[in-house]
């Protein structure tokens, strides 16, 4: 079972990991759903397209990069980095399975098996290489978006299963034909010769790595899946710092996406976006934004809901799919999104640079730590108290000392650590010595002393 999903790492900055995890179905939903139980093993963290990109582009060509050619570039990276991760070594396990040792002692011969993938749509479009919202936006049915509003009826009912999408030989020839078009034609991604191959199934012109690497196991991987805003924000990295904080410089930051912003960020966008939108559109549009950029609305916007959305249609295949893999707490993405609380504290254990590499460095020390610490013996070292205290009034005076102590000794130090005693308990159960008074605190004392002797 897999789920991914990008979050931020900062509060304030577009810092942001995407990271892909991985659950085992057999394992119990009450314990996956937890974070404590380390259900959920990061498996990747996907990196974004690179803003040198764009740069490129615009230092080559002279225009700012098209957005149906960055979203391209982003559907080609993230199925690369998938054929990585699907490759020939997974693929031998997914055929002949692999025996593991399970913590229970029973060793046993597993086979992978893709359940279920949990993401937000729009990552999901990224998944099942279809357009965002485009004339059938539904991962799983070629259902017609002037159609979503149906939902209910019996004709939507019988789409879901009738209009189904199928990975098949046709699917993938019209792919290969329009990326022939585009890379050894020298067509572009919108041109009328890619659009004849794509448009009828609002597909897009990638090769989808669950299909060229699972389609002999996995027949159809649809069933997992349950031009102006680049210029403008192009426009706003062009702006130069001015003062020492007046204007800070935006960098590589995409204004139009407004993610995690500051208040700073806020009152420096206010101060420049009138030059920013300045020529952007033609007149009399040019004049009607500047204009409306001095004043502000009079009145409410007035929002109306909208029936032609994606989460409308996907209702009517929520009965179909409980029926078939169990009830929706099992693959909900608020497991994921509450795994993500950990890259989020191991973050500002990096330099902040470069850090999806050293945070997976701190996942695979952690996830040895918890593992260490489920096989080794806890001596006396538990988090509750009252195990502590059980434990320990179990066990003989002889059986904590294995060292004999002569009477006559002012202090003793064990040269062995079998023998552990956790210094808070053991003040709670001598409170009431008058020996022990203030014991914690002349102990620090003295050990600081000696310390700072052994410094100088």
């Amino acid at each position: 079972m897999l789920y991914s999903d990008s979050t931020h790492l900062a509060v304030f900055g577009t810092t942001s990991l995407w990271p892909v995890y991985l659950s085992f179905g057999n394992q119990s939903k009450y314990e996956r759903a937890k974070t404590t139980s380390n259900a959920l093993h990061h498996i990747a963290y996907l990196p974004k397209l690179p803003d040198q990109v764009s740069q490129l582009i615009y230092k080559r060509t002279g225009k700012v990069a098209p957005t149906p050619l960055l979203a391209h570039c982003k559907q080609e990276l993230m199925h690369a980095i998938w054929k990585l991760i699907l490759g020939d070594s997974f693929e031998e396990v997914y055929r002949h399975g692999i025996i593991i040792n399970c913590s229970d002692g029973i060793t046993r011969h597993l086979y992978s098996r893709f359940f279920t993938y949990s993401a937000d749509y729009p990552e999901k479009v990224l998944l099942a290489t279809i357009r965002d919202m485009g004339a059938y936006p539904c991962l799983q049915c070629l259902v017609p978006k002037s159609s979503i509003h149906e939902i209910g009826y019996i004709r939507d009912a019988n789409r879901h299963v009738d209009a189904a999408h199928i990975d098949n030989a046709w699917r993938r020839n019209k792919v290969e034909t329009a990326r022939k078009f585009i890379y050894d034609q020298g067509r572009g991604i919108t041109s009328k010769a890619v659009e004849d191959q794509l448009q009828e199934q609002s597909l897009v012109p990638t090769e989808n790595a669950f299909s060229s690497q699972l389609s002999k196991f996995l027949p159809n991987f649809h069933q997992l899946f349950g031009g102006k805003v680049a210029e403008f924000d192009h426009h706003f990295q062009m702006v130069p710092s001015f003062g020492t904080d007046t204007i800070r410089t935006f960098g590589s930051m995409k204004v139009s996406e407004m993610k995690k912003m500051a208040a700073r960020n806020f009152e420096d966008i206010l101060q420049c976006i009138i030059p920013i939108f300045n020529g952007l559109l033609p007149e009399p549009h040019n004049k009607i934004v500047i204009d409306l950029l001095f004043s502000t609305p009079s009145k409410p916007f007035k929002k109306e809901f909208n029936l032609q959305t994606y989460k409308i249609h996907s209702l009517g295949d929520y009965t179909d799919i409980i029926s078939k893999i169990g009830t929706t707490d099992s693959y909900t993405t608020q497991t994921g999104e509450c795994e993500h609380c950990n890259p989020e504290l191991w973050f500002p254990m990096t330099s902040k640079r470069s850090f999806e590499k050293q945070l997976a460095h701190i996942e695979h020390r952690k996830t040895r730590m918890w593992q260490l610490e489920k096989t080794i013996p806890q001596h006396g070292l538990h988090d509750s108290h009252n195990i502590q205290l059980k434990r320990l009034h179990k066990q003989s005076f002889s059986e904590q000392i294995s060292e004999s102590i002569s009477l006559f000794e002012h202090h003793h130090i064990s040269k062995l650590f079998r023998n552990l005693i956790s210094l808070p308990l053991w003040l709670h159960q001598h409170a009431k010595d008058p020996a022990l008074k203030n014991f914690l605190l002349k102990l620090k004392i003295y050990l600081l002393s000696q310390l700072d002797s052994l410094k100088n």
